[in-house]
């Protein structure tokens, strides 16, 4: 059969974006089973080559309807959804009777959603591969076989999706090294360098022929934040020599020197990472890690050591916030103490570090706020040493389920359709107004930033830190209408400077 896999868009252009690698994933199993298999990757399109496709004309619909396949596969996070149902009606429009299965978190979480509004065929909440490879060998001709697949549910007679339970193998080493062959592979090489180097700003830890692909080397989270959404948890792995292993094919085939680590969580479970490391030292591969998915209140000194000779040359930790209350509202299973130790042995270790913030939370208000800024200026950091996000309830997630018994939200289809971003932040969590709430997070920056800059007698970017402080203040107080003006305004004014 011909499988066609499509990652959907989420945003009409995005500066940084890397292979759609849980496609890869499912191509390569469809393939091992004898069928065959290509991918749509929608964010690669509409950034890579801008001149042919864009998400809002017909230029990504005609690429997919010129190809032929049987099935069709979709997978991505659940802010993707306002894409994805207008893909499936297209699809239904064009190619009628194709199986549509979706899979992510845009997939059963919001199972109502699809049913009503746009009904596909299956639901995936398992390992892709592993459904794939089932769903091929039984459809179409033994469908009572489909429907026992474990972890894929199907829409029944009566318009609901009814499912199997999941058979989850601990052991992630059944499934082979992925191949990126079938990708642009310098193209994503090259944005993930500018990413670490743009974005986190931290140029003086590669030089500039670094070679970046992402990694993982476990999958999922045993933790419930309630923020954050994971189907099962459940924390799995690969085990350590497969992970030299699948290190050593990528350095020889594409001669890369780094790697995104893209785990969950990938410290909790310390015997496996000790492990990890050891391998890794013992073979003495020359290779550097940026890893996210760090749990302050595991770590500890002796495996931050080891991690920093292992390669490792930044970590990113969940820290969340700098307030007990905030953090016992998300259930983070932390305090306070421990994300300051775990940082102070971190930077102790001589590995960089940014930390995660959520801003926004239910109960949060300006005590809270203010203990966070206390707390980053505690460990003197400045705003770029720390990725500040505004609370955002997206469904699967136990804050979604808050918001919606409180009756902020009432419709997840109307409400999937009208996310907005950081300057449009439209569901207000907080014990304050908006506007003040906004104002807040900025303040926050600000006041870290001043902190940093004065402690080590820096005035001049004191000064113009300050001028830009009210810049912004200004510009947050003006109607998001009014500011839409301003930024097209700006962008022409640009323009005829660099001309």
């Amino acid at each position: 059969m011909k499988l066609l896999l499509i990652n959907p868009g989420r945003f009409v252009r995005d500066s940084y974006i890397f292979p759609a690698i849980h496609l890869l994933y499912i191509a390569q199993a469809a393939r091992r089973a004898g069928h065959e298999a290509q991918i749509v990757d929608v964010p690669y399109l509409i950034n890579a080559h801008p001149d042919k496709f864009r998400m809002d004309d017909e230029s990504i619909f005609d690429l997919i309807f010129k190809k032929e396949f049987d099935v069709v596969g979709i997978g991505s996070v659940v802010s993707s959804y306002f894409y994805c149902e207008k893909l499936v009606k297209r699809i239904r429009e064009k190619r009628k009777g194709v199986p549509i299965i979706v899979g992510g978190s845009v997939g059963l979480p919001i199972k109502d959603v699809w049913a009503k509004h746009a009904p596909v065929d299956f639901l995936c909440e398992s390992d892709g591969e592993l459904v794939i490879q089932k769903f091929l060998k039984h459809y179409p001709h033994n469908m009572e076989e489909v429907r026992r697949i474990p972890g894929l549910h199907y829409l029944n007679e009566e318009g609901t999706y009814t499912g199997n339970k999941v058979e989850l193998p601990g052991d992630l080493d059944y499934i082979p090294f992925l191949d990126f062959d079938e990708v642009d592979t310098e193209y994503f090489i090259e944005n993930g360098r500018q990413w670490i180097k743009n974005v986190l700003g931290e140029r003086y830890l590669f030089n500039e022929n670094e070679r970046f692909l992402p990694f993982i080397m476990s999958r999922g989270c045993v933790y419930k934040c309630t923020f954050c959404f994971h189907f099962h948890n459940m924390h799995r792995r690969h085990s350590p020599k497969y992970i030299a292993d699948n290190i050593e094919m990528l350095m020889k085939k594409y001669r890369i020197t780094a790697l995104q680590v893209i785990d969950d969580l990938i410290i909790i479970n310390k015997p496996w990472l000790h492990a990890v490391c050891d391998e890794i030292i013992r073979r003495d591969l020359k290779i550097s890690f940026f890893s996210s998915g760090g749990k302050p209140s595991v770590i500890d000194k002796e495996l931050l050591h080891k991690m920093k000779r292992a390669g490792f040359k930044r970590i990113s930790y969940g820290v969340e916030s700098g307030s007990q209350t905030i953090l016992d509202v998300m259930r983070k299973q932390t305090t306070v103490e421990d994300n300051l130790q775990a940082i102070l042995w971190t930077r102790e270790a001589g590995i960089p570090m940014t930390v995660n913030i959520v801003f926004g939370m239910p109960g949060e208000n300006e005590r809270t706020m203010n203990e966070t800024r206390d707390f980053l200026i505690k460990l003197d950091l400045t705003s770029k040493e720390y990725y500040a996000a505004l609370a955002t309830p997206y469904p699967g997630s136990p804050l979604y389920d808050q918001v919606k018994a409180g009756g902020l939200v009432t419709d997840t289809h109307d409400y999937l359709f009208n996310l907005g971003g950081y300057g449009d932040y439209r569901h207000n969590l907080t014990e304050m107004p908006k506007e003040k709430f906004i104002r807040k997070v900025l303040n926050v920056a600000y006041c870290v930033d001043r902190a940093y800059y004065l402690k080590r007698r820096q005035y001049g970017k004191t000064a113009a830190l300050t001028f830009i402080y009210f810049l912004r203040s200004v510009y947050y107080r003006i109607p998001m209408k009014e500011r839409i003006k301003v930024r097209v305004r700006l962008g022409r004014i640009l323009g005829r400077i660099k001309r």
